[in-house]
């Protein structure tokens, strides 16, 4: 497939500004020297590689497939086009570059922010404590939680106690 790859770039008189990167293990410093970031799948969970991106203050041009639209919000982080469609790809990669260079970093700057306040481990460590708790305060009906620390970010709960009239059995 790479060679095929390469053959198209040659075909189309693109030899000479389309690089083959290959495997690397810099992605960050690549990802900060770009302008935009931008992911054609046809199909997708929930890439992260758009969370990367977004993290690095890049604005971000996706189909929209999969948990993509969790990431890119059309005209505030980046724009969304159908899968499959390479017209209305280049489209939205060229609008991206005609914004001003302020506009794409403001982009970048929401994207960010986006990701830090809904994906960050502290977030995400509370999103999966509430559930835990929901779980325990709906299996053992009453339940006194003490927190003993705070270590850090991360807080530690110490002393589960059960009401003794509720059953043991599952």
């Amino acid at each position: 497939m790479k060679k095929d790859i390469k053959n198209l770039a040659r075909l189309l008189n693109i030899k000479n500004k389309v690089i083959f990167l290959g495997i690397r293990r810099d992605i960050p410093e690549i990802m900060s020297a770009a302008d935009a970031y931008v992911m054609s799948s046809a199909w997708e969970g929930l890439p992260m590689v758009l969370l990367e991106a977004a993290s690095m203050g890049l604005p971000i041009v996706a189909t929209d497939v999969g948990g993509n639209r969790e990431i890119v919000f059309n005209g505030k982080n980046g724009f969304l086009v159908p899968a499959k469609n390479s017209e209305e790809l280049a489209n939205a990669m060229l609008n991206l570059m005609r914004l001003s260079p302020e506009d794409r970093i403001n982009m970048g700057i929401w994207g960010r922010n986006y990701v830090i306040e809904h994906y960050s481990l502290e977030h995400i460590v509370d999103i999966w404590e509430s559930i835990y708790i929901e779980f325990i305060n709906k299996k053992f009906q009453k339940i006194d939680m003490k927190l003993l620390h705070i270590v850090g970010d991360y807080k530690i709960w110490w002393g589960i106690s059960v009401n003794s009239e509720v059953s043991s059995e599952s």
